[in-house]
């Protein structure tokens, strides 16, 4: 992954994070060409596209940024900068 662009990691996060919750929309003989790809994504009605894009990129998100890891480490930089300033 040397040299790979932040958008590249984003991107696979994305797609990793879509394969964890998604993999049951995958059609049991997945698409074989692009053609395929895009009938069986324009099978999916809007709304629900909507929906598996945001959980998507949500759980992207959790991963790459581990809030409820993080939010100690900021709560106590906070402490500690209140204190001092």
């Amino acid at each position: 992954f040397k040299g790979k662009s932040l958008d590249y990691y984003q991107i696979l996060l994305h797609e990793t994070a879509h394969f964890i919750l998604h993999r049951r929309f995958i059609p049991p003989v997945p698409p074989r060409s692009v053609r395929e790809f895009v009938t069986f994504h324009d099978s999916i009605d809007r709304r629900t596209e909507r929906v598996i894009e945001f959980e998507a990129t949500e759980l992207a998100r959790r991963i790459a940024m581990p809030t409820a890891d993080l939010r100690p480490v900021f709560a106590r930089a906070y402490d500690a900068a209140r204190e001092r300033y």
